[in-house]
Order: structure tokens, then C-alpha cells, then sequence
């Protein structure tokens, strides 16, 4: 099933990831990871395919089209790579 209102972290998950013990960088890695396998799960799903089997020209493509990113974010060439680099690492 497909997610219609996707967050970066929901409630329970941000009291989580604040309760752990970790660095104030390692809480920002986990939530962007939390959130990456979100968005991978999402794409996955619209093309039908394993999250192992998403390319980066699929991921490329579906930050470009997700207007929900565009309506809160300033996408720019940027924001793309970090964003891909986080949900496809080479």
C-alpha cells in the first residue's frame, strides 16, 4: 500500500531517535535514514520492483516529480545528490 502522506518522522519515531543514546550527528543520520527507506519503499512500489533493484535515474526522477518535496523544499542540483547519495550510496 502505498503511503499518501509521507513525513520525514513521525511522533513516536522522533521521541525514539531523542531517546536514544547517540550524538547529535548520529540522531540526523538515523533520522535521514529512517526517512530514506521511506522514500526507497515509495519508489519501490510505484515502479513495481525490489527496493534493491531502484536505480539512481528512478530516484533522480521521483525527487523531480514529488511535488510534496517541491511544495516544502528549494530543490536544487544539490539537494538531489545529497538526497540520492543518502538513498542509493555508492
Amino acid at each position: 500500500m502505498m503511503q499518501t502522506d509521507r513525513e520525514f518522522l513521525t511522533p513516536e519515531e522522533a521521541v525514539k531517535v531523542d531517546a536514544a543514546l547517540l550524538s547529535s550527528k548520529e540522531k540526523f543520520a538515523t533520522r535521514l535514514a529512517i526517512y530514506a527507506l521511506r522514500c526507497l519503499r515509495e519508489i519501490s512500489q510505484q515502479q513495481e520492483c525490489a527496493i534493491a533493484s531502484v536505480t539512481l535515474d528512478q530516484i533522480t526522477q521521483w525527487i523531480e516529480q514529488d511535488t510534496r518535496l517541491h511544495d516544502k523544499l528549494e530543490i536544487d542540483s544539490s539537494f538531489t545528490s545529497f538526497l540520492v547519495g543518502w538513498l542509493c550510496p555508492q
